[in-house]
């Protein structure tokens, strides 16, 4: 009772897909990402639509402002002068790919400027019609060519821009995540490991620690009171141990001493008894003969009384001999018929 309980070994280290930090820092990363996926799809879907909305007030814009300024050029068929503002406008303008004045009096087109090449197969073209100034006849036609992949272009370097940031944000956060889950929960929950380990191989001595004032602390003052409360029972465990080998050295010597002081008186009187045996007239053999059978009984269980003191001592001494099994049985059989066994 004073050994150490046998306890089963500890079980190998959980592999780190395992690990319960591993989960949670997965699950944050799974959830930040669907996050700042959907958030990229909302915001890239929004600014879309604003840019299309952007573009056509842009191009509005462009034809009205081109309407008021071409009426007096085309009256006064000013071509190179429409040309220029053409010109001008496919030039600065990054959505216009072309740009086209018609004289509604022939059909003619007297101003064009296309930036070559155009491939871009969704131009979408705006037509506001040039109207003269003071009669308000309408005297030509502006058509602007206008296409949406600049904004495109441009959108899709905003949402890169934006996804990059969000990546970086999201890895910054789950670091941060990972740093707090260390500190806060997976340190404690190895050192509770460790103390509970200990506890499990016998090792009762070791303090099981603070670990604050959170679950955990109190997971950790549960473990420490198991702790010591079997401390004391083990301490008193093994105190009546040590009571109960003493009073058990105490019954083994009594036992010997006892029958050691028995041996002696008792061989006399068998010896006594041998002797009434055979000066005993017929009227007392049988007295005399039972107790010599008698006699022989009770020394030989002072004898076996000795054996088994010997035996708890560690000090018998075991004989080995050539026998017959024959006669040993025999001989057994005897001494139980002596004895009444049947």
């Amino acid at each position: 009772m004073t050994g150490q309980p046998d306890v089963a070994p500890a079980g190998p280290p959980l592999p780190w897909r395992q690990g319960i930090g591993v989960r949670l820092l997965l699950v944050l990363l799974l959830l930040s990402v669907g996050f700042v996926g959907l958030s990229a799809m909302h915001d890239h879907r929004t600014e879309r639509e604003a840019a299309r909305a952007a573009l056509r007030e842009c191009s509005q814009s462009l034809a009205r402002h081109g309407a008021m300024v071409c009426p007096g050029l085309l009256a006064a068929n000013d071509l190179p002068a429409l040309e220029a503002y053409v010109d001008g406008l496919v030039r600065t303008e990054p959505a216009v790919v072309f740009a086209s004045v018609m004289r509604i009096a022939d059909g003619k087109v007297v101003a064009a400027r296309a930036r070559d090449p155009v491939e871009d197969l969704t131009v979408s073209s705006v037509d506001q019609p040039i109207l003269a100034g003071q009669t308000g006849e309408r005297i030509g036609t502006l058509r602007l060519g206008i296409s949406p992949q600049p904004m495109q272009r441009a959108l899709r370097g905003q949402t890169w821009a934006l996804l990059l940031r969000s990546g970086l944000a999201v890895l910054l956060i789950v670091a941060s995540f990972w740093i707090a889950l260390r500190h806060l929960l997976l340190r404690p929950l190895w050192r509770l490991g460790a103390a509970a380990q200990r506890l499990g191989n016998g090792d009762l001595e070791a303090p099981v620690g603070n670990f604050g004032a959170s679950e955990l602390g109190q997971l950790g003052r549960t473990l420490e009171a198991m702790r010591a409360k079997l401390r004391q029972d083990h301490r008193s465990l093994a105190g009546q141990n040590d009571r109960l080998l003493g009073l058990d050295r105490l019954k083994s010597q009594f036992l010997a001493n006892t029958s050691h002081e028995m041996r002696t008186p008792l061989t006399g009187i068998l010896g006594g008894a041998e002797v009434l045996l055979e000066a005993a007239g017929p009227e007392h053999a049988e007295v005399a003969a039972a107790v010599h059978r008698y006699g022989e009984q009770l020394l030989d269980l002072v004898d076996r009384l000795l054996d088994l003191a010997k035996l708890e001592s560690g000090n018998l001494l075991v004989e080995l001999r050539r026998c017959r099994p024959a006669a040993t049985c025999w001989c057994t059989a005897r001494k139980a018929a002596a004895r009444g066994w049947s």
